[in-house]
């Protein structure tokens, strides 16, 4: 930071404006700040820090008191302060809370702290802002921090060491120095390292637990201790299965023979069943014969009817015509009746309308008259205008003066209000900072809080869910089941069948050809029908089905236990970050938030409230002053209304004489006008009207007479239709053999019953001919054969099915035995790979977080490890300058060895002291020493930092006191070493009484004092 300008405003012992251009110095590396005691010479660093910061160098004064009692009230206590960083400039402008003279009346108001900071890059003019950046106190502070690098405390550290604190960089504990010396070298990477590693070897850590959890959970499932013990079953349930295999394959080859017999029966039994239902149907469709030969008739008489069907049509047509021109007569016929009841109306109205011609010759003369009225009614008119006009602008006039008034009241009311309120914003805003921390902690709870109720939530419904799984696999346990004994019950029928069909060929004295007896006492015989190779094919299908069903689902409740088991790790892990809050409900920690966030928004609100409330209200009391100025010139208008409206009302009166009371109105009279003009034009339509109706009453009645006589000329032709068209339909019903017209009605039918009846003759005729073709071909098929005995072939084929099912079953136990095994030790395989590679991460990982973390014999992090690699670049360059003001006694250096266990180390100092030859404390060293071995050390830090260009620029220094404890060779030295920073283009400000410096720095800033305040002003020789 190198400054420009700083200006001052009623700051500290300066009472009127006081400007500090530091581009007087000429490019000068330091200077001195002289005075007197009690002058100010501190208030310039005062006035710096607060105007960057908003607190004093010491940080033992607020602003507020900063203010100097010597300075006029008008005089507002403000600091502006221009500076530049590297190639960028800016200024910040800061002024207290305070009170000042209110602009209206008598008394004080309080004008509320206010912060601005602008850049300024490229602007030469200073009266000129530049660009704003940030408003408001706090957020200037915290746009300073951050172009700058430093908190406050860390600014008066390196940067301004005020008087009694110089030595604080010098004496600071380790810790304190680290902070100090992150924020100038950005060293906040190493940092981020150490906590990226330690959470990393964090993760690792709980993969390691989840998966040794996973594989105790798998042996648990198991049944056993070890993967060993899960390997010895793996090789018993292998052997058991091939031996298993082996005998199946003998029974299912046995079953196939029983099976093969009792198919060979079914057949036989099918052809002699179909041989007999042949002749049964063939029997049913003969009984029919003499019902099918009636309604060939029925169709035979349908079919003629069908032909005189077009005459029957053809003379309901004409019948209904004729009916249609009756009505057409007859309708003709009521319409001239009207026609002539039309015609008298009409003549008796004609007579009404002649003898109503004396109202119309009356209504003619009445409206003559009110004619005459019209001129002197719109001169009254126009005089009533001109009185309602003046009226008007009277009770205007009154209103805006009442209106005026009360305005002018509820203004002094809401400026009230507006103070009120302006001051219980002041005071919401006050501690905003406090409820930032305060929501963003309320924010962390209850997002820990929400993710616990859903992983309980997910936890409870994932129970629910695994013990549904387990109900899943027991039902498919039990459909494996069932399917396996079905596929047993189908074997041993097909089993019995097929022994059945063997014992029907059996022949007394011939050997069987299965045992070789030429004895059968007892041969097999069975009722059951025999089930197909595809139907067993189909069982066993569905068996291997039921099966791999059972595997699927106890994979699926394994999965489900083991994400159970993940889900209530994480659970344990955010109650116990929770602590005893974690019983709390998610509600509490809403409502505490939102309590928060609510608390936060006001104060902000209050905050951004407070600027426009105050210029709210300066404009209010204005607009108080000028309402006031206008309520009087509304007063003077009031009076001058009224008169002329006693004037206007005097003329209107007399223009009144002459005129009916009830005519004076223009719209009155015009109505009156209106009114006997409309009855006029009514009297005068209505005559029209009724001339009109007698004209078209003739047309009427002429149009009727002509309309009669065209109907009954119509009905004539119709009627002789109707004849013509009956004696066609007479003739074709002799045509065809119909006696009369109703055997023809008996005989007619619709074509869909016709269509019916023939398709069912046609069917019938079809069915009898299939029935005797399929009787015929059943005895060619059923010849020679006899009934076999299916149950006794049933029964043999059940008993091969029983067993070969049985073996069945025990081989798909065998089977899922072996596959759940077989799982369980793939996945005990899985995680040991996984438990192996992460335990090989972890040794790397783990060591090396630890390590960078301070887990090591120095207990020194990666980031004091990189900060006291620096430090010691610092201290060599500080000890180059403390050697030669020490007369090379002094060299600062960094302690080495870890002298308490408890606390980290790396970054605390001591000083080598070449007279005794030994290394102590720095707190060792005499006021004197501590100042010179402190301004060694800042001008050190200030080298190595720009050296390493991290972004920080220290090129001011400013230091207060400390001289006056060096002897004069101590002094010299020390001026020598400052003098050779003119090379380096810093600036360093001394604030000292020391009368040698005053005749040895040849710029100075001179500090006088009188009573009306101190002024300033810098003196180059």
């Amino acid at each position: 930071m190198k400054p420009f300008l700083l200006t001052v405003e009623a700051f500290g012992p300066y009472a009127a404006k006081q400007v500090f251009d530091f581009r007087k110095l000429g490019g000068r590396s330091f200077f001195l700040i002289h005075g007197p005691t009690g002058a100010g010479k501190t208030t310039i660093l005062d006035a710096i820090c607060y105007a960057l910061y908003g607190d004093t160098s010491g940080a033992e004064r607020n602003g507020e008191q900063m203010r100097c009692q010597q300075a006029a009230p008008a005089i507002s206590t403000q600091v502006t302060f221009d500076f530049a960083l590297g190639n960028e400039s800016y200024r910040v402008t800061r002024s207290p809370e305070q009170q000042r003279p209110k602009k209206r009346g008598g008394g004080t108001t309080t004008q509320p702290m206010s912060a601005t900071l602008w850049q300024r890059t490229g602007l030469d003019d200073d009266a000129i802002e530049g660009t704003v950046l940030a408003s408001q106190a706090s957020k200037v502070t915290d746009h300073v921090e951050r172009l700058l690098g430093f908190r406050s405390d860390q600014f008066r550290q390196v940067v301004m060491l005020p008087q009694g604190k110089f030595r604080e960089l010098l004496t600071a504990g380790s810790s304190q120095r680290e902070e100090i010396l992150e924020a100038l070298f950005h060293t906040e990477m190493y940092r981020r390292i150490q906590e990226a590693l330690k959470e990393k070897a964090k993760g690792i850590e709980d993969e390691i637990k989840k998966v040794r959890e996973l594989c105790e959970f798998t042996l648990g499932e198991a049944k056993v201790d070890t993967p060993a013990d899960l390997g010895d079953r793996q090789k018993k349930l292998e052997t058991q299965r091939t031996e298993l295999k082996e005998r199946l394959e003998s029974l299912r080859q046995d079953e196939e023979r029983a099976n093969s017999v009792l198919t060979i029966a079914h057949q036989t039994n099918t052809k002699l069943q179909e041989q007999k239902d042949a002749h049964a149907g063939l029997t049913a469709l003969e009984s029919r014969r003499e019902e099918i030969t009636r309604k060939r008739d029925v169709l035979n008489w349908a079919k003629l009817a069908a032909a005189v069907v077009t005459a029957e049509a053809a003379l309901s047509i004409r019948i209904s015509d004729a009916g249609k021109r009756q009505n057409d007569l007859q309708g003709a016929e009521g319409a001239l009746a009207r026609a002539k009841n039309g015609k008298q109306a009409a003549i008796q109205q004609m007579a009404a309308q002649e003898a109503r011609q004396g109202e119309r010759d009356t209504l003619t003369a009445n409206l003559a008259v009110l004619n005459d009225l019209t001129a002197k009614v719109t001169a009254l008119s126009k005089a009533k205008a001109a009185l309602a006009g003046v009226q008007g602008d009277a009770a205007r006039s009154n209103r805006e003066y009442s209106k005026a008034k009360g305005d002018l009241v509820q203004l002094e009311n809401q400026i009230g209000q507006q103070q009120s309120t302006l001051n219980a914003l002041r005071e919401t805003g006050a501690g905003l900072d406090g409820l930032k921390l305060a929501v963003a902690e309320a924010e962390k709870l209850l997002t820990a809080r929400r993710e616990l109720a859903k992983l309980q939530t997910a936890i409870a419904q994932a129970k629910i869910e695994h013990q549904k799984l387990i109900q899943k696999v027991e039902q498919a346990e039990g459909t494996a089941t069932r399917a396996k004994t079905g596929l047993a019950d189908l074997q041993q029928t097909w089993n019995d069948g097929q022994a059945a069909i063997l014992a029907q060929r059996l022949v007394s004295g011939e050997p069987c050809p299965v045992c070789g007896s030429t004895e059968h006492p007892d041969p097999a015989t069975s009722s059951q029908r025999l089930p197909s190779e595809m139907t067993l094919k189909a069982k066993r299908t569905e068996c291997d089905t039921a099966d791999k069903a059972v595997a699927a689902a106890k994979t699926e409740e394994r999965d489900k236990a083991t994400a159970l088991v993940e889900l209530e790790s994480r659970c344990r892990s955010i109650t116990e970050s929770l602590d005893n809050l974690a019983e709390q409900s998610t509600e509490v920690f809403e409502q505490t938030y939102l309590v928060a966030v609510k608390n936060r928004q006001a104060a902000e609100s209050a905050i951004q409230q407070v600027s426009a409330l105050e210029k709210s209200l300066k404009l209010l009391k204005e607009e108080l002053q000028e309402d006031s100025a206008h309520l009087d010139v509304l007063n003077g208008d009031q009076q001058k209304a009224s008169a002329a409206a006693e004037q206007a009302l005097g003329v209107v009166r007399g223009q009144e004489e002459g005129i009916p009371a009830s005519l004076r109105d223009p719209d009155t009279l015009k109505a009156a006008i209106d009114a006997d003009l409309l009855k006029l034009d009514a009297l005068r339509v209505a005559f029209e009207n009724a001339r009109r109706l007698d004209v078209e009453a003739d047309k009427a009645m002429s149009a009727a007479t002509q309309l009669v006589q065209s109907a009954r000329s119509l009905l004539d032709e119709a009627n002789r239709a109707v004849t013509e068209a009956q004696s066609t339909f007479a003739e074709q019903l002799a045509q065809n053999g119909f006696a009369d017209a109703d055997a023809y009605k008996s005989a007619k039918r619709s074509e869909a019953q016709i269509t019916e009846l023939d398709s069912e003759i046609s069917k019938f005729d079809g069915n009898v001919l299939a029935a005797k073709q399929r009787a015929d071909h059943a005895d060619q098929a059923a010849a020679g054969l006899l009934w076999a005995d299916m149950k006794t072939l049933e029964d043999a084929l059940s008993t091969a099915q029983a067993v070969h099912r049985a073996a069945i079953s025990d081989e798909a136990n065998a089977i899922a035995d072996l596959g759940r095994v077989n799982k369980w030790l793939e996945r005990l395989g899985t995680l040991d790979g996984q438990l192996r590679k992460l335990e090989q991460d972890y040794a790397v990982c783990g060591r090396v977080s630890e390590v960078a973390n301070g887990k090591n014999a120095g207990g020194i992090t990666l980031q004091r490890f990189v900060l006291a690699w620096l430090l010691d670049d610092v201290l060599d360059a500080a000890s180059i300058r403390l050697r030669v003001m020490s007369r090379n006694r002094y060299q600062l250096q960094r302690v080495r060895e870890r002298l308490d266990q408890r606390s980290a180390s790396g970054l605390d100092l001591e000083v080598f002291d070449s007279h005794t030859g030994m290394s102590r404390s720095v707190a060792t060293l005499s006021g004197g020493e501590s100042f010179l071995a402190s301004l060694s050390l800042a001008l050190g830090l200030a080298d190595v930092v720009q050296t390493y260009a991290g972004g920080v620029h220290l090129e001011t220094m400013f230091v207060d006191e400390g001289f006056g404890s060096l002897d004069p060779e101590a002094l010299d030295l020390a001026l020598r070493s400052l003098i050779d920073l003119q090379k380096g283009g810093r600036l360093v400000g001394i604030i000292s009484h020391v009368p040698e410096l005053r005749d040895r720095i040849d710029a100075r800033l001179e500090i006088t004092t009188g009573q009306g305040g101190s002024s300033a002003q810098f003196v180059v020789s």
